[in-house]
């Protein structure tokens, strides 16, 4: 019977020591940073800016959804940026001569890029010219 109480105690006292920490304020705070902008125009220029860009660590998530720490200093980076007041347009052209086409989800048009962008066309060409040489030899096999 000792031991019951004993146990119930600690379990108890265990439980309320769990169910504090779970909730704690500390707990519930997003685990990213906290960027605070003086317009809600800033802060969507923010997002959008983060949600476009990729990071480099990861390759296939964005800056928003990366943990990685070039990602956090990338963000961190852009936040001062914007609150220096550069432009959205700035902030990209800045990390495409930084970093190189590759950290934008949409590369532009250009030499480098043509295949990448024709690609789905030529392919789609290809398979539509393969599909009628079949069907021509189909029709005259019957």
């Amino acid at each position: 019977m000792l031991y019951s109480k004993k146990f119930l105690i600690l379990f108890s006292l265990s439980g309320i020591l769990g169910f504090i920490i779970f909730f704690s304020p500390l707990a519930l705070s997003e685990s990213s940073e906290l960027y605070v902008f003086n317009s809600t125009q800033k802060k969507s220029q923010f997002e959008e800016i983060i949600h476009e860009m990729r990071c480099l660590v990861c390759q296939n998530q964005n800056l928003a959804d990366s943990n990685a720490l070039l990602a956090k200093d990338l963000r961190l980076m852009i936040y001062r940026r914007i609150r220096n007041g550069e432009s959205t347009y700035q902030i990209r052209n800045y990390l495409i001569s930084r970093y190189g086409d590759f950290i934008t989800f949409r590369p532009p048009f250009s030499h480098l890029t043509y295949y990448l962008w024709l690609s789905p066309f030529i392919l789609l060409l290809i398979i539509f010219f393969i599909f009628l040489l079949k069907m021509k030899k189909f029709n005259n096999d019957l």
